[in-house]
């Protein structure tokens, strides 16, 4: 019996749960100002959350959620 070719075998999901050791992905960031506004408003709900703004967050809770080793994007520019 010849040997199978499992190069080119079709792909088929298990649905098996799988550990991924070590992964990372790399996004480019916005480098322009945006245009023009999209036509319509703002979402129902910001309109409630804009309701109890400003208010006030602990400084330990913004130490906490801050790492330090990311580092911010430079200012947005003018598109071309």
């Amino acid at each position: 019996m010849p040997e199978r070719c499992t190069e080119h075998a079709p792909v088929r999901p298990t649905l098996q749960p799988v550990t991924v050791g070590s992964a990372s992905i790399s996004l480019p960031w916005r480098s322009c100002t945006a245009g023009p506004a999209t036509e319509g408003g703002p979402s129902i709900k910001l309109d409630s959350y804009k309701a109890d703004a400003p208010f006030t967050v602990a400084a330990s809770t913004i130490a906490v959620g801050t790492a330090p080793a990311f580092a911010l994007p430079p200012a947005l520019g003018a598109c071309s």
